[in-house]
């Protein structure tokens, strides 16, 4: 049922004419929201890369690396990191809806790319 109600959400069935006129603009399909997820894990990656700069910034008084070079890697780490969980098909709709039972393999994909751009 819930599933089902999910699959109305994003791409509506026929409606009758009753339906309200925002009903009907909207209209969200699976390629676009999948799209959203992979936009929104890139900027995630990117901005707690800066983030953790301007941390680090604050607690160690030794400036280990510019904030050019944090903000490189962020976007590398991030574009590895979407690259990889798309081909393993991690950003379809059902993973997308239950994530935790596809925890194991997101962390696994995380960690492999961190260890891949800190070990350059």
């Amino acid at each position: 049922m819930f599933l089902s109600s999910l699959d109305d959400l994003a791409e509506p069935r026929i409606r009758t004419e009753s339906d309200s006129q925002i009903v009907k603009q909207f209209k969200v399909s699976y390629r676009k929201i999948e799209f959203l997820a992979l936009i929104v894990d890139l900027l995630l990656l990117i901005s707690a890369s800066i983030f953790g700069k301007i941390i680090s910034q604050y607690v160690w008084i030794e400036n280990l690396a510019s904030a050019e070079a944090c903000l490189a890697a962020g976007i590398v780490n991030g574009l590895l990191y979407i690259n990889m969980v798309h081909l393993s098909r991690l950003y379809k709709l059902p993973v997308l809806l239950m994530p935790l039972a596809y925890l194991g393999r997101l962390l696994t994909i995380f960690a492999a790319t961190a260890i891949l751009v800190t070990g350059c």
